[in-house]
């Protein structure tokens, strides 16, 4: 059941602070991130989920779910690490999708995959103000897009999928940021290089976004 625009956004405030403390709150760097199986896995739970749920005249809040967020009064259940932040969500989903057979995604279905790391995050809110609210001034992208936490030898991120109908105006956001957003197949990462060889991302990191 989506929620109406109105609670959407006041909860979506509400919950600013709460997702912010939650990724700023964990800095276990020995944290062991979600594998490849993981990722494949839910960019189609992702895929299945916000795909029909596409509103371009609304990134701020079609993609915030109240179905999906994560309890903000839970912490205690969420201290191992903001992988399991994104595991809460991850896990409403597949419920909410009904508990369908795990198949690993094969294509992104046109859209692209985002990475955002908090710890590199200036804070100005200017990729907010580019992508309309598609990510929040924290620029953490709407969870109902989360895929996984990824934990690499110099860098962590979280994973998310961007449908087709938004990458433009994530683009314009990317050109804004202070960095702690970007693509991943522009990345130098070591899941950038597996999905590579899987063929789930395009070879060329310089494509076309238009």
């Amino acid at each position: 059941m989506q929620h109406n625009a109105s609670s959407g956004n006041n909860t979506t405030r509400a919950l600013k602070g709460n997702i912010l403390g939650l990724f700023d709150g964990f800095k276990r760097k020995a944290e062991r991130g979600d594998n490849l199986q993981t990722v494949l896995f839910r960019i189609t739970e992702a895929i299945a989920w916000c795909a029909p749920r596409v509103d371009i005249s609304k990134p701020k809040d079609c993609f915030r779910s109240l179905d999906l967020v994560y309890d903000p009064f839970c912490y205690d259940s969420l201290r191992e690490g903001r992988k399991e932040v994104v595991a809460s969500v991850a896990g409403k989903r597949y419920l909410a999708l009904g508990r369908p057979q795990e198949e690993p995604a094969r294509n992104l279905a046109g859209g692209r995959l985002l990475i955002y790391e908090p710890d590199v995050n200036l804070f100005t809110g200017l990729e907010e103000d580019e992508t309309n609210g598609y990510v929040d001034y924290d620029n953490v992208p709407p969870w109902d897009t989360w895929v996984a936490y990824i934990y690499e030898p110099k860098r962590d991120y979280l994973l998310s999928w961007v449908p087709p109908e938004f990458v433009t105006l994530m683009t314009s956001g990317i050109n804004a940021s202070d960095r702690s957003i970007g693509w991943l197949d522009e990345a130098d990462l070591l899941l950038t290089a597996s999905l590579r060889r899987n063929g789930l991302i395009d070879s060329n990191p310089f494509r076309s976004t238009t």
